[in-house]
């Protein structure tokens, strides 16, 4: 393969234009693992029929994962992920780790572990979730 940038043919971009322009399926999952990590949506999301409909309305070469899939993406994430937030929490004198555990409407216990700062410079607090595990 060429690492020069390839040029597409005036014909090829409307095309891409008129479908949705340029998908692009791992930035697609990235952003959706994201999304249910973040948001603490449940995996099994992905199977909705709607969002599914709602996925392809925005772009027919929309895929969609199963549940299993998506949980074995983020865990693949936050390995990635570890590295950077050590050097993110390298930049703080003050952390306050916090611990919280529940037992969900199924009867599964959880434990979450989160950290705590300031942010001097946005004047915000941040809270980041560093482990969830039932």
């Amino acid at each position: 393969k060429s690492c020069e940038k390839r040029v597409e043919p005036p014909e090829t971009a409307i095309t891409a234009y008129a479908t949705g322009g340029a998908y692009n399926h791992g930035l697609f999952w990235a952003w959706i693992c994201l999304w249910i990590a973040r948001r603490q949506r449940p995996f099994a999301i992905v199977d909705d029929y709607e969002l599914k409909q709602a996925f392809k309305v925005l772009n027919p070469n929309a895929h969609t994962y199963c549940p299993t899939t998506v949980s074995d993406h983020i865990k693949e994430i936050r390995t990635f992920a570890i590295p950077s937030i050590k050097d993110t929490l390298k930049n703080y004198r003050f952390l306050h780790l916090s611990f919280d555990g529940w037992t969900a409407a199924n009867v599964l216990s959880f434990l979450g572990v989160s950290v705590h700062w300031c942010d001097e410079r946005e004047g915000e607090l941040v809270t980041v979730t560093l482990d969830f595990t039932p």
